[in-house]
C-alpha cells in the first residue's frame, strides 16, 4: 500500500513473513527507488494491507495479531506510519 508523505515523498506499506510485523519503506524519488523496509510496531500475520492519508492522519486497514485474520483492525498515525495507534 502506498501514500503521499507530508513532505513529499512515498510511503511503502507492506506485510512480511519473517519478521510479521507490517514494513514501511520510504522513497524520496516518486518511488522510483525504495530505501531498505523497517518492521513497525504492527503485528501481522503476512495479510495484505491498505492504507489511505486522510488530511495529516494515515488510516491503515490490517489484523494486527501474529497468526490468524481475525480482528480485521483499523489504525490511525500522524506521523506517516512511524507509529500507530
Amino acid at each position: 500500500a502506498l501514500f503521499v508523505s507530508k513532505s513529499g515523498g512515498v510511503v511503502a506499506l507492506m506485510r512480511s513473513r519473517d519478521p510479521r510485523f507490517v514494513c514501511r519503506a520510504e522513497s524520496k524519488d516518486g518511488g522510483a527507488t525504495f530505501g531498505p523496509a523497517a518492521e513497525t510496531k504492527l503485528p501481522n500475520p503476512s495479510t495484505g494491507v491498505d492504507c489511505v492519508r486522510i488530511g495529516d492522519d494515515v488510516f491503515l486497514i490490517c489484523n494486527p495479531v501474529a497468526l490468524g485474520r481475525s480482528p480485521l483492525s483499523l489504525a490511525r498515525s500522524g506521523d506517516d506510519g512511524l507509529t500507530w495507534k
